[in-house]
């Protein structure tokens, strides 16, 4: 196990620099999505560590090394993972080593290894909706506070995260790259033809407006909250449509509150063809963009995040954007354009109903007077995949 299963990877290629991209897992988000990008590195050979593998992103057999096959739980596995990590760099000790999100960051740190930090203060915040959370606590006070500023190189999503490293985790700023997250165009623009949904039920969508969001379904994620907003907007609206494509812990308490403010919903989007539904719940979707195509807002309400990957993606696809103000990047990438709209998160209180009130008239006045035609977003450009990945590169070999 472990070290023994390297020998039956693919012969790796001498000439090419190797990076080893470590994960908790492959599971469908933003971070992993991000690793998976990361594999088109040119002249980088690009593998991953993962410490279980999941039905998830299709991580190729051959260019994995997976830690714990067995699936023990991690509180008894936390050192097999720290000790089977160095026997690995031992081997490679002169390729580069790369991890995503705390756990992995913390691992890799402490056999000394570059981390990607996407969410600033992250443990602190999540304290916020757990806080009776050991874990998390522990891993805060004993470990994040103490060792980011060890780490050889931190890569930060945004200037905002940058400046908390610096402040609250004691990092030293030359050893802070501020990198974007960027998306795969080409991939989404083929995988969103995919055609799963079935043309009647296409055509029903095509005569409404649909409202859409991609989140995990988490306390922190807003979703319970955006409900909240979506009822008011139900109260003068019958053309409307919510999808929520996306799973999580925080799904029953959403699912009693679309029964209290008497929200019907379904999970079977073939239910369209026999009667008509307020919210469509997605679940969680290896291939999200034909529903994303679809949304003709994209809507989303997180307390906080690193860099918004499914808003990238819903500008890619045209659609226009309402967003509570979770990250400093949101702004860079409205821009000047019209058809993005920034505010408070909503917590349905009167002033903040009013602003969303009065944001979602915009948006909703705009798709019906362009005929649901879709949005270009001129700075989109800026986030494809081989523009950014030019700066990873340059930014993991210096």
């Amino acid at each position: 196990m472990g070290v023994t299963y390297i020998s039956s990877i693919k012969e790796l290629k001498l000439d090419k620099k190797k990076v080893f991209i470590i994960l908790p897992n492959n599971c469908i988000g933003g971070a992993e999505k991000m690793a998976f990008n990361l594999g088109f590195l040119q002249d980088l050979d690009v593998r991953y560590i993962l410490f279980e593998k999941v039905d998830g992103y299709n991580f190729n057999d051959e260019n994995c090394i997976v830690l714990n096959k067995r699936k023990i739980k991690l509180k008894y596995y936390f050192f097999i993972y720290i000790i089977k990590l160095m026997l690995i760099k031992l081997r490679y000790k002169n390729d580069i080593f790369l991890s995503f999100l705390t756990i992995p960051n913390i691992v890799n740190i402490l056999t000394g290894g570059i981390c990607y930090i996407s969410v600033r203060s992250i443990e602190s915040f999540y304290l916020n909706f757990y806080p009776n959370s050991l874990s998390i606590k522990f891993f805060d006070t004993f470990f994040s506070k103490k060792l980011f500023k060890l780490a050889k190189k931190v890569i930060a999503v945004s200037d905002n995260c940058k400046d908390d490293l610096i402040k609250n985790y004691f990092v030293k700023p030359e050893k802070i790259f501020v990198l974007p997250n960027f998306i795969d165009e080409n991939r989404i623009l083929k995988l969103s033809h995919e055609n799963y949904i079935k043309k009647n039920i296409q055509d029903k969508f095509n005569e409404k407006i649909i409202l859409g969001t991609i989140s995990r379904l988490a306390p922190y994620k807003g979703i319970y909250e955006l409900v909240h907003f979506y009822s008011k907007l139900k109260t003068k609206l019958n053309n409307l449509i919510l999808i929520i494509v996306g799973d999580g812990e925080d799904r029953e308490r959403i699912f009693s509150l679309c029964k209290s403010l008497n929200l019907s919903y379904t999970f079977n989007i073939n239910d369209f063809d026999k009667s008509n539904y307020d919210i469509y719940f997605a679940g969680s979707q290896k291939n999200p963009y034909p529903y994303l195509k679809n949304f003709d807002i994209f809507i989303t309400n997180s307390y906080i995040e690193g860099f918004p990957n499914t808003v990238l993606e819903a500008m890619f696809l045209g659609c226009r954007i309402i967003s509570s103000d979770s990250t400093d990047v949101l702004y860079k990438l409205k821009d000047i354009n019209e058809n993005f709209e920034i505010l408070p998160r909503y917590d349905s209180s009167d002033e903040k109903t009013e602003l969303w009130l009065k944001a979602f008239d915009k948006m909703y006045n705009d798709v019906i007077l362009n005929n649901k035609q879709r949005v270009k977003y001129p700075n989109l450009q800026n986030y494809y995949m081989n523009n950014v990945l030019k700066k990873w590169k340059e930014c993991l070999l210096s």
